[in-house]
């Protein structure tokens, strides 16, 4: 494929992706022409997401901005360019398979969410409690006794202002006590 002004086949990438950066959107076709096979390739790998020709499109649109910022010093277009229409791709497939799955059978209307009753046993609400209070024991001697008290405090409703001045402490010191009971309720599992 040539351009009128300039022989377009005789171009690296790299000054083609200049030539069109200086102003020269005709040479696009030539670029995108290149890359047709790559895009193609890329295109049948996520084919499984979304329709080729919708995978396809958002591979020009990559390769598009690609041209826009490009850096010459840091890799060949070539490289940067494939690296920019795997990841649109990549994107979708990301998006699409992300969502969950949830089974018809299992979805309620939100009018109706008042009427769902759970059967609670006296085996299972014995079963709960010993499970919270295992776990409340465990938060309590993995915590520092700042830790737990500052914990404590914040779990009835006080606010971070309120507790520093409760036990004379800055803000400062509050915000990295729950920092760190956070973190240790989260090594808990």
């Amino acid at each position: 494929m040539c351009c009128d002004s300039v022989n377009c086949v005789e171009l690296s990438n790299e000054e083609l992706v200049s030539l069109i950066n200086a102003g020269n959107n005709s040479l696009l076709q030539e670029l995108f022409h290149r890359f047709d096979g790559t895009l193609q390739a890329k295109a049948v790998k996520y084919s499984s997401c979304a329709d080729i020709d919708d995978l396809v499109q958002e591979g020009l649109i990559a390769l598009f901005s690609a041209t826009k910022v490009y850096n010459s010093s840091l890799s060949s277009f070539a490289t940067f360019a494939s690296v920019c229409i795997e990841r649109a791709m990549c994107s979708i497939y990301r998006k699409t398979f992300a969502k969950k799955q949830i089974p018809d059978g299992n979805i309620v209307p939100i009018d109706e969410v008042d009427s769902i009753s759970v059967k609670a046993t006296p085996e299972t609400d014995l079963i709960e409690k010993e499970e919270c209070g295992l776990l409340a024991e465990q938060i309590k001697n993995s915590l520092s006794h700042t830790e737990y008290k500052i914990l404590l405090s914040f779990l009835s409703g006080d606010s971070l202002e309120s507790i520093a001045d409760n036990f004379n402490i800055s803000l400062k010191a509050v915000n990295n006590a729950m920092f760190r009971a956070r973190a240790k309720i989260k090594a808990l599992h």
